[in-house]
């Protein structure tokens, strides 16, 4: 699937409306309107506190703007070996796009790395991006420790070099192609669409792994450079 974003239920200045928590509470929870504030339907576990989240970052001065695309990424690998990454773009909802590809050689904590950075380079460039994984690891190194890594020179606290360096930085320069990119948590395997879905994909992108069906060399680069 190749469909491009879509923004209808956005303002003119791409910017979702937010509901304060007065209007959350008071509005009917029907379909359409959690689509139009941007929450996909049947609505997830917490769906509130997200909304909360998002319209606090937007009454903040200075903060990101509300996410226009939200797109669910997953890895799927053991300890090493044959793994797979896979990304489902969601808007309004609906799934509009969706992609995976088989790695030859990753753990799992790479494969969910390479995932989220697959999703962001497989999106139209200059989005306003909200990246949902199950992995802690993505999130928490997204949120917390990417910010102190960079202003230390891709340092650790004490000096040392972060794990993994060379895939946390493939995230940092794919999210530098968006005109904003957040990263939140969910639970995984709890009957979340964009999830459930992005980890059936990684599964079978591994099982592609492990048979050794690669794409052909000369577009794997062009889909993940």
């Amino acid at each position: 699937m190749n469909a491009q974003p879509t923004n209808r239920g956005v303002g003119a200045d791409g910017v979702r409306p937010m509901p304060s928590a007065e209007e959350v509470e008071a509005a009917r929870h029907t379909r359409e309107q959690l689509v139009a504030w941007g929450v996909e339907w049947p609505p997830p576990k917490g769906w509130k506190e997200a909304l909360a989240r998002r319209r606090a970052d937007l009454d903040a001065p200075g903060t990101l703007r509300v996410p226009t695309v939200t797109v669910y990424s997953d890895g799927s690998g053991t300890t090493g070996g044959p793994a797979g990454i896979a990304y489902v773009l969601m808007q309004e909802g609906a799934i509009v796009d969706e992609g995976s590809l088989p790695l030859p050689d990753a753990n799992n904590q790479q494969a969910e790395i390479l995932a989220a950075a697959y999703a962001l380079h497989s999106l139209p460039e200059g989005q306003d991006v909200l990246v949902v994984s199950d992995s802690k690891h993505v999130v928490n190194g997204w949120n917390e420790w990417l910010p102190m890594w960079r202003a230390r020179g891709w340092r650790k606290r004490r000096g040392g070099t972060p794990s993994n360096l060379d895939l946390w930085r493939r995230l940092s320069e794919a999210a530098e192609r968006h005109a904003s990119v957040r990263c939140e948590w969910c639970r995984g395997h709890d009957g979340n669409v964009g999830n459930e879905r992005a980890d059936v994909l990684a599964g079978e992108a591994r099982q592609a792994a492990i048979r050794g069906d690669f794409p052909d060399p000369d577009t794997y680069a062009d889909r993940f450079p």
